[in-house]
């Protein structure tokens, strides 16, 4: 299911138009595993390891050419040329803009490099916003590194250490056990599953209430109101945020660590900040400060989620 902005048809709907509600994606098969979301981009991940693609493409960033090159955008269909996938990863928000050539290369790298300074941390997660990082430990300790001028770093100031990453370490802050980024916003879950937010909240979208909080929040916040959830699923686009619970949780103990996974979850879904291209699934337009409860998804069977930059998808049995 998508909702949200359908520019460049970013809902796999012809008529690349907003859709205010959840709604199927024509034309998908249906043994998905997994969703991912870019700018503009939706992917989804079949039982076979096949990945299908719509939206945006006139970089032919859905890895597929288009059937007509007079439209820079394409329904759904699967990625050729592919072997078996057994995960998916996109970008809603990473991206260049209004750069020279010269300048362009400086700022970039071109090629994967290892983070020496993060050895020996035990990272076992990572997440991208549009220029930070972070980087979660075993340990629940998190790295952040990249711009700060939204807070999106959740730390006031370089603390020094012995090593290079002691000084992108996030103190006072509890565990966690689960992240995500925005553009210049960041969820995180902690072991007993309460939600903290942080960075830029310039539409609500920490979910920290109205008038509550600052437009710049620069350290992890409690988001409250919400029932502990070790198995929730996050999702964080430019100004908005989603989240799922699983109702399991506090029946079995059953522990699900990634957001895209075979086994669904039945629960709620939360959405918060613009609501602008129908994004918050909610019918409206509105900013909402606060976690909303999504009623025409309670209940469902959730096996994805996932947040592109003004668009949102769920996979749902």
């Amino acid at each position: 299911m998508a909702w949200g902005s359908g520019a460049q048809g970013a809902l796999g709907r012809p008529d690349a138009g907003d859709w205010y509600e959840p709604e199927p994606v024509p034309g998908l098969p249906s043994d998905l595993i997994g969703v991912a979301a870019g700018h503009y981009t939706s992917f989804a991940l079949t039982a076979r390891g096949q990945v299908w693609s719509w939206g945006a493409n006139e970089a032919l960033q859905l890895g597929r050419r288009q059937r007509d090159e007079a439209y820079t955008h394409s329904p759904p269909g699967p990625i050729p040329g592919l072997p078996p996938i057994a995960r998916l990863a996109a970008s809603g928000v990473v991206g260049f803009a209004d750069a020279d050539e010269e300048a362009l290369a400086a700022a970039c790298v071109w090629a994967p490099r290892r983070v020496h300074a993060l050895d020996g941390r035990g990272i076992v997660q990572v997440a991208a916003g549009y220029d930070h990082s972070m980087a979660l430990g075993a340990d629940g300790r998190l790295y952040t590194f990249g711009d700060d001028s939204l807070g999106q770093l959740g730390r006031r100031e370089a603390d020094v250490g012995p090593g290079p990453a002691d000084a992108w370490l996030v103190r006072g802050a509890p565990a966690f056990a689960k992240v995500t980024a925005g553009l210049g916003h960041c969820l995180a879950l902690t072991p007993c599953g309460q939600l903290y937010s942080w960075g830029w909240n310039g539409a609500g979208q920490l979910g920290l209430g109205a008038g509550e909080a600052a437009e710049v929040v620069a350290t992890p916040q409690l988001v409250y109101g919400q029932p502990r959830n070790r198995n929730a699923l996050l999702a964080a686009g430019r100004v908005h945020s989603v989240l799922v619970t699983d109702e399991r949780d506090e029946q079995d103990g059953a522990e699900l660590k990634d957001n895209d996974h075979a086994g669904a979850m039945a629960g709620m879904c939360a959405s918060w900040g613009s609501g602008a291209n129908g994004r918050l699934g909610t019918g409206q337009l509105e900013e909402v400060h606060h976690p909303e409860l999504l009623p025409m998804l309670d209940g469902e069977e959730v096996a994805g989620l996932a947040a592109g930059l003004d668009h949102t998808l769920i996979l749902a049995r």
